[in-house]
């Protein structure tokens, strides 16, 4: 079963597991850590135009590793194996704006995987796919908390702090 939109008293609330997936897929180019983002298109149901890190909610019949997966796979065209994904951060915080508990993973092996394309998202879903130097990222407008959460990403990256098994907890 997928997830679903439910409307109550005019707020959407999303019918889920109330588990989400953040995939962060970075490389180095002249120097400078670029992040892997993409336009939210007009068939989103929030936050059109915005732009933010692959993202989407856990379906009932997957684990989180398969949604990343599936999530890059759909929103930036990348075939991203399970076993690539490394876990950096769990967010829990019940203010969250979507209710949900968010798992953050990243990956650096970019160039293995194919294609930036957004032809497996849904219809209208993604407007625009790129990579966007650390620099810049303050140049954007970001749906959801992706602005907090790269500038923290790239902090541990940037210090030599990211390390696998080295999970934050929000």
């Amino acid at each position: 079963m997928k997830n679903f939109p439910v409307n109550v008293d005019g707020k959407e609330y999303w019918i889920s597991r109330s588990n989400a997936v953040v995939g962060i897929i970075y490389k180095y180019e002249n120097g400078e850590v670029h992040i892997l983002a993409n336009k939210r298109g007009k068939g989103c149901p929030d936050y059109v135009g915005k732009w933010n890190i692959p993202c989407g909610y856990v379906d009932y019949d997957e684990n989180i590793l398969h949604a990343v997966s599936r999530e890059i796979f759909e929103e930036a065209g990348l075939n991203v194996p399970e076993k690539d994904w490394s876990l950096w951060a769990v967010n829990s915080d019940p203010s969250d704006e979507k209710q949900t508990i968010s798992f953050r993973f990243y990956t650096i092996y970019w160039n293995l995987y194919g294609n930036l394309t957004s032809v497996n998202s849904e219809p209208n879903e993604v407007d625009e796919i790129k990579w966007i130097p650390f620099s810049e990222v303050q140049n954007y407008e970001w749906a959801f908390n992706h602005l907090f959460v790269i500038m923290n990403f790239i902090e541990e990256v940037e210090s030599g702090e990211l390390s696998e098994g080295k999970v934050k907890l929000y």
